[in-house]
């Protein structure tokens, strides 16, 4: 629909759509992933009290 509101070719408004986004993705401040860990522990979940010791139990179901 924008093509054909601009009168331009698909393939050339495609270009110009994938190009703005990928210059609005650079500007991005990514974080560390040590970063997101923590973020990640900030939220204080909690789980079984058994999670360590039975982690492939409750990831895969069953006696593994």
């Amino acid at each position: 629909m924008l093509a054909k509101r601009e009168k331009k070719p698909e393939a050339e408004v495609i270009r110009e759509l994938l190009s703005e986004g990928l210059q609005s993705a650079s500007h991005v401040k990514r974080e560390s992933t040590g970063a997101s860990l923590l973020r990640l522990a900030a939220i204080g979940g909690t789980g079984p009290a058994d999670l360590s010791k039975r982690i492939d139990d409750y990831l895969y179901g069953g006696d593994n």
